[in-house]
């Protein structure tokens, strides 16, 4: 059997499993005696050695079984932990993940370092005592004592697993984990170890105390990847001789044989979810694209012809192709988790790097985004949550003077809002002190004394902003050359969304991150500016207001207007843009979109609004990607072309 086909799956249920052994071993970091911790870490390794077995990738399996040996002994009580067994299995883990990404690349695992492998024999032998008599021992995995408690029910299960399953000793071995946290397993046919090693045909045999309704023992077994069916029947036989007799139901009458359609029919589906590739997506969403632009076409058609025969279908064409999207669009929604399980580890390494001492808050973990917006937001999180830790979160000993408690807090929190995502990174740090910055901006050259002491604490806190702005004192591994949040600012923007910053001096500071749902489909503003139509994303629009010509006021060099008694700023776009016909004489009235970029309105005056609809965003290519202003370009109804504009990017 040719297992490369199976590589891809081993990769991604390896990663998987990789970031289940980061979560277990900063919870066992915490807490040395949380059995659930020391539990989820062997029962990953031990999944990771048996596939990797499977696959023949023998460095990963070798590693593997080292860690599943350590932590054997661990949960046992043959070894108790101590100094150092965490940056142990850290070490562990980046080893796995470093082999794991070579076969990603397409490469071969290298074999562990030779001294990453004599820490662990050391580890074992000489390096952790052995575990006090009274430290309870967890029970390695083994059947249970025969006979059921009061308020128990058994049930024997006929687990089947696809034929053609190249991971049968890793399916059986998920299967018993679920049904493990569910009740008590009194017997396994085969033995447990041969169902563990993949010994068996075409399935095996569980029996199993509980107290869990029947439904949920097949569903836990039915959603490990390749089990096709799962089979409930009471337990009877010599596994009851020690459950307490039960009372006697009263006789019932026989129910009728069922018809075999119908016994077909109550059978579970063989598959309860399939991979998919991401380009798979992205053209499925293309194609929905296109729908929705000659859905558009089709209605104007109908308006302008009076067709009322198409009117109509129309209508139920419209209904189905916004299920249809609205279904799309769902099937690329993934939980925040994925980004926000990387998180952790990496804040706790940096702390450890810096002295410090951190503890990562995580929330709204299981709010969900579009692919493509989770990927953009991934480098930006990462920056915002390292200058927490490096610039916000103070030494503990500077806490202790400043009433802290030593160990600072670090929020991390996720939140739907309409129809956009708001991430917030919060922390009880010290703040962003605006003289500070003031102080800074006039050392390092950015603005001479008197203007930076012209600058508001916000003028002054936005400093942090700019191109080459650092407030600290050298150059390190983690900060210093003034690249950063000028690039996170711009990177957030750039695909629509915004940040927002707010700071109390010695109280902390709070990253707002507001996101689209999705970069494919949008709501758009279509205006005209001189002789073209362009497309303005409604998510950066607040309000659109109509003004007459003597109300555009000149003020210190640009042109206003009032709004609710504020002066807000108005940007002639055709002129900017350099439109054909935007030169024109201005007529009687105009139109002003009222913009929000960042904390900050401005008027964007456009000729007319023709519009509000749905758009498809296609990208501009690789020669027309840099140019600044422009989002992408979108196709109408009537087959023109219009460019997206990129608000906060042009302004």
């Amino acid at each position: 059997m040719d297992l490369n086909e199976y590589r891809d799956i081993f990769i991604n249920e390896a990663q998987e499993h990789l970031e289940a052994l980061n979560a277990a071993a900063l919870r066992l970091e915490k807490d040395a005696a949380d059995p659930g911790a020391l539990s989820e870490l062997f029962r990953s390794s031990h999944t990771l050695k048996g596939m990797a077995a499977t696959m023949g990738f023998d460095p990963i399996t070798e590693l593997a079984h080292q860690m599943e040996d350590l932590l054997d002994g661990l949960r046992t009580g043959r070894l108790a932990s101590g100094p150092g067994l965490s940056d142990l299995l850290f070490a562990c883990i980046d080893t796995l993940g470093e082999q794991i990404g070579r076969l990603a690349q397409g490469s071969e695992a290298l074999p562990a370092p030779e001294a990453l492998v004599q820490r662990l024999h050391s580890s074992q032998q000489e390096g952790i005592t052995p575990a006090p008599s009274k430290a309870a021992a967890l029970p390695a995995p083994a059947i249970a004592p025969a006979g059921l408690a009061p308020g128990e029910s058994g049930y024997t299960l006929a687990v089947l697993v696809d034929p053609d399953c190249a991971f049968k000793g890793v399916r059986g071995f998920m299967v018993v984990r679920n049904l493990e946290k569910l009740g008590r397993l009194l017997a396994c046919r085969p033995g447990y170890r041969e169902v563990e090693a993949g010994a068996f045909a075409e399935g095996f045999e569980l029996d199993l105390a509980t107290q869990a309704p029947v439904e949920s023992l097949r569903k836990a077994c039915l959603k490990v990847l390749e089990v096709s069916d799962v089979e409930a029947r009471p337990l009877a036989g010599p596994a009851l001789a020690a459950a307490p007799p039960a009372p006697e139901p009263a006789p019932a009458a026989p129910a009728p044989e069922a018809p075999l359609a119908a016994k077909e029919a109550s059978k579970p589906a063989a598959r309860q979810s399939v991979r998919v590739a991401v380009e798979r997506l992205d053209s499925l969403m293309n194609l929905v694209g296109e729908l929705v632009t000659h859905r558009i076409r089709l209605a104007q058609i109908s308006r302008q012809h009076g067709l009322k025969d198409l009117k109509d279908s129309l209508a139920l064409l419209e209904r189905v192709i916004d299920e249809l999207q609205d279904e799309v669009m769902s099937a690329r929604m993934v939980p925040m988790d994925h980004v926000f399980n990387r998180f952790p580890r990496m804040v706790r390494d940096l702390a450890h790097e810096l002295g410090k001492q951190v503890e990562l808050e995580v929330l709204g973990k299981d709010i969900e985004l579009d692919r493509s917006v989770l990927e953009e937001v991934s480098d930006p999180l990462v920056h915002i949550l390292r200058n927490a830790v490096d610039h916000g979160i103070e030494a503990p000993e500077q806490r202790r003077k400043a009433g802290k408690p030593e160990q600072g807090l670090i929020r991390l929190s996720a939140q739907r809002e309409k129809n956009q995502v708001l991430v917030q990174v919060l922390d009880d740090g010290s703040g962003i002190d605006p003289a500070r910055l003031r102080q800074v901006a006039v050392q390092r050259g950015f603005m001479d004394a008197e203007s930076a002491a012209r600058l508001s604490d916000a003028d002054a806190v936005a400093l942090i902003y700019a191109p080459g702005f650092s407030t600290a004192a050298s150059v390190t591994s983690v900060s210093g050359r003034g690249v950063g949040l000028d690039a996170v600012k711009s990177k957030i923007e750039g695909f629509g969304g915004a940040l927002r910053l707010e700071s109390k001096p010695g109280q902390g500071t709070s990253f707002t991150l507001r996101l689209p749902l999705t970069l494919a489909i949008i709501q758009a503003l279509l205006v005209r500016l001189g002789d073209e139509t362009y497309a303005v994303p409604v998510a950066g629009v607040h309000e659109a207001v109509e003004y007459a010509s003597s109300e555009l006021r000149p003020m210190q060099g640009a042109e206003v207007v009032m709004l609710r008694d504020q002066v807000l700023p108005v940007l002639r776009l055709g002129r900017l843009l350099e439109v054909p016909g935007a030169e024109r004489p201005d007529p009687p009235s105009f139109t002003v979109l009222v913009a929000e970029v960042g904390e900050r309105r401005i008027g964007l005056m456009v000729d007319a609004i023709l519009g509000q609809q749905e758009v498809a965003i296609k990208s501009l290519g690789r020669f027309l990607k840099g140019i600044r202003g422009f989002g992408g370009v979108t196709v109408l109804g009537d087959g023109t072309i219009a460019l997206i504009l990129d608000v906060p990017s042009l302004l």
